[in-house]
């Protein structure tokens, strides 16, 4: 069988059989659940296995190239996990017409000059209702209405 018809041959196998498939090419299977990325992994080995992988030259460039890349390591900023709200973020929302914005502090939120101990209590001052505050800035997944 040809390269092209084994590759070919991947678009009628099922889940199970790919990673029967890529683990007798390739040894360990993936912890990967997408099939067309795992037919493309696949389709790879089945080259590399015919026409032969990177030479050891080209092997050895990429690595003296990637040794030789400086990143920034100090300037960059890992995004933080959490469901705080930063202080200096400002919050806009558009309420009855009007565009409305509260200011995160560190000690609160404010709007209109008050500082108030929760998101909730600046948006309820706002709408003059009972709001949770993440859902009336949509910070949160749910229905936001005007």
């Amino acid at each position: 069988m040809t390269v092209e018809d084994q590759i070919r041959a991947l678009a009628d196998l099922d889940y199970k059989a790919l990673v029967a498939r890529y683990e007798e090419l390739v040894g360990k299977p993936l912890r990967q659940r997408n099939a067309p990325f795992l037919r493309k992994r696949i389709a790879y080995a089945i080259q590399e296995r015919e026409y032969g992988g990177l030479s050891n030259a080209a092997r050895r460039r990429i690595e003296a190239l990637a040794a030789e890349i400086k990143l920034p390591l100090g300037e960059v900023r890992v995004p933080r996990r959490s469901d705080k709200i930063q202080p200096g973020t400002v919050l806009r929302r558009v309420w009855k017409g009007t565009e409305q914005c509260v200011l995160v502090h560190a000690e609160g939120y404010e709007w209109n000059g008050t500082i108030y101990g929760s998101l909730s209590a600046a948006a309820n001052a706002i709408t003059g209702s009972r709001w949770n505050g993440k859902l009336f800035f949509g910070l949160t997944k749910g229905t936001k209405t005007s």
